[in-house]
């Protein structure tokens, strides 16, 4: 059940909501949980206790990434910003270019897109 949450949220990806939320795979998680401590009440051998901790210590790990991980940096303002790091950039060609190289040619506008993650 706990695998079944993580997998829910690497599925879901495209929906924004359920990415920033996380809800299916906190609730799936917290079943997951219930289900394994409600075994171990009536039977603690190691059939049961190991999937238990496995899931208690895959809930753990999923908080952490989720929100420590994932996190966005923190803004930047535009006054921060007056001068952009010497990068090396490729060229439409593919050839590498330093960005203090296409700088010395003049102002140099830089576009980013976002891609698909």
């Amino acid at each position: 059940m706990g695998v079944a949450g993580v997998a829910a949220y690497v599925l879901l990806l495209d929906v924004a909501w359920l990415r920033s939320s996380g809800v299916l795979t906190f609730g799936a998680l917290a079943v997951a949980q219930v289900l394994a401590f409600s075994a171990l009440r009536t039977d603690r051998r190691a059939r049961t206790l190991v999937p238990a901790g496995l899931t208690f210590v895959l809930g753990l790990t999923f908080l952490w990434l989720f929100f420590f991980v994932a996190r966005l940096p923190a803004p930047t303002t535009f006054e921060q910003l007056e001068r952009a790091p010497d990068v090396q950039l490729w060229e439409a060609a593919g050839a590498p270019r330093r960005l203090s190289q296409h700088a010395a040619q003049g102002p140099v506008l830089l576009v980013f897109f976002r891609g698909h993650w």
